[in-house]
């Protein structure tokens, strides 16, 4: 609803505009024919803001039936294959004008499939100063250039980030807003400070992640694939790689996960956590 509420004011507007003046004009034409000479522009110029108003309507509806398409086929794909290129596309022509959220959850999207020039230069065109008032923006802004940097080996850029916006972050993903996508900050917290030499501080983080697994993963698979990164980031590569077997074999007997799309992403992730050098 909040999409369209400028339809709704732009017909709103035109309703009354429509009704002052063909009651102004109609007064005018009244002249001696009396109450027919009103009624007669009146009407005319109250259809015409009708008119107005049903090719907003029209809009509204096709805009609607369209964003429908377009999220059901976004749908079918991740359904189907999860994220890859043609889940991008679907992406890019659901959000033809994207906003500054949009933007970033794009340029995640195309560090999942590994097209980081392209995440990089969506983020680089962006400041933290942007997102001074929407914490959600400014909270996935920071997780997605972490995930960038974490992907790219940049990992003294990731803990300098990490570092400025700790303690926002910190509470932003203990809230309600946040916990949806918590999993994916502690992830990126802990491997960020594991790869700068902090162990302390990257258990610190899994534990947190352990405490929000207790209440929202029921799979929990989430936590064992953040310890098989640190693992490996604070060197243990062949223990690691060990236990992402060990982990891949529970994915792939999972009887809770049915679809192969789902046990990808794991296996994604698994991949991602047992390469980082």
């Amino acid at each position: 609803m909040k999409k369209y509420s400028l339809f709704i004011k732009m017909a709103g507007f035109v309703l009354a505009a429509a009704l002052v003046l063909a009651t102004v004009v109609g007064l005018l034409s009244m002249g001696h024919d009396g109450f027919s000479g009103f009624i007669k522009p009146f009407l005319a110029i109250m259809a015409g803001g009708g008119l107005v108003i049903l090719l907003i309507i029209y809009t509204i509806l096709k805009d609607s039936y369209d964003s429908k398409h377009k999220y059901a086929e976004m749908n079918r794909i991740m359904a189907e294959k999860g994220i890859c290129d043609e889940y991008i596309e679907a992406y890019k022509a659901a959000h033809p004008n994207m906003s500054a959220f949009d933007r970033i959850q794009l340029a995640d999207l195309l560090t999942t499939v590994r097209r980081y020039d392209e995440a990089e230069r969506i983020l680089s065109s962006m400041k933290l100063g942007f997102f001074s008032s929407d914490d959600l923006e400014k909270a996935t802004y920071c997780v997605a250039a972490m995930n960038l940097y974490l992907n790219t080996e940049r990992y003294a850029d990731s803990f300098e980030l990490l570092k400025k916006e700790k303690s926002f972050l910190n509470i932003f993903f203990q809230s309600p807003v946040g916990k949806q996508s918590a999993p994916a900050y502690y992830d990126c917290a802990a491997c960020t400070c594991a790869a700068n030499g902090y162990e302390g501080t990257a258990e610190e983080y899994i534990q947190m992640e352990e405490r929000w697994a207790e209440k929202h993963d029921s799979l929990g698979f989430y936590v064992p694939i953040t310890r098989i990164a640190v693992k490996n980031l604070t060197g243990d590569p062949r223990g690691a790689r060990a236990d992402a077997e060990e982990l891949r074999r529970k994915i792939e007997s999972c009887e809770k996960l049915q679809s192969k799309a789902a046990k990808d992403a794991y296996f994604r992730m698994i991949e991602n956590a047992v390469n980082y050098k």
